[in-house]
């Protein structure tokens, strides 16, 4: 059972590294196309959270291994990343629309480059929706159970091995597991509540 939570914080840590960055870069790209152009790149983006998790697994499965690349790590990352990605990009977006875009001309304006811009003036404001969507994609890639069956390979996330368990028979520690995943949940969002009122009052 550890093994199995120490793979799944491992492609969550991986999938992270991945998706924030190129969901990010979408939600850039796609926020500066023209409308026609936006809807369509936006179709296509968001189409993978419409696909069913069993065929992005087997269809990365299958692709994958005609390039020699079999089940692992790896795939799982890549095959959880098709999909995550979309989150990331939505919130991003969503983020953006509320972004006063005279900001970026004023600091141009004051000899400020494009990556000092990007690094000085919209980082900054799009920090909360980066950091949230950094946690929401660890969340969809540990529980994530359909793609990851078929791309697993030899390895065993914890989604597999409670489903494993399930089938073979629950065992108590199964049951503890879930239980200090529910308090660890309700500590989290205790002191993150505390933590944001205390910035409020401050």
């Amino acid at each position: 059972m550890w093994q199995s939570l120490w793979t799944s914080l491992l492609v969550a840590v991986c999938v992270v590294v991945v998706v924030v960055p190129v969901g990010t870069a979408a939600a850039l790209v796609l926020t500066s196309l023209h409308a026609r152009a936006r809807s369509f790149a936006y179709a296509v983006m968001v189409s993978p959270l419409l696909t069913p998790g069993v065929v992005i697994g087997i269809s990365t499965l299958i692709l994958w291994r005609r390039l020699g690349v079999g089940g692992g790590i790896l795939l799982i990352v890549l095959a959880q990343s098709t999909f995550i990605i979309c989150y990331v990009m939505l919130m991003v977006m969503a983020r953006l629309q509320r972004f006063d875009r005279t900001q970026e001309e004023a600091a141009l304006g004051l000899g400020a480059s494009r990556p000092m811009v990007f690094r000085r003036v919209l980082l900054p404001f799009l920090r909360p929706a980066l950091l949230a969507s950094a946690g929401l994609a660890v969340l969809q890639s540990v529980e994530n159970y359909n793609t990851t069956l078929f791309v697993r390979g030899f390895e065993t996330p914890l989604t597999v091995f409670i489903a494993t368990k399930v089938r073979t028979g629950l065992t108590p520690a199964v049951n503890a597991l879930a239980l200090v995943i529910i308090v660890a949940a309700v500590v989290g969002a205790l002191l993150y509540e505390i933590a944001r009122r205390r910035r409020a009052a401050a």
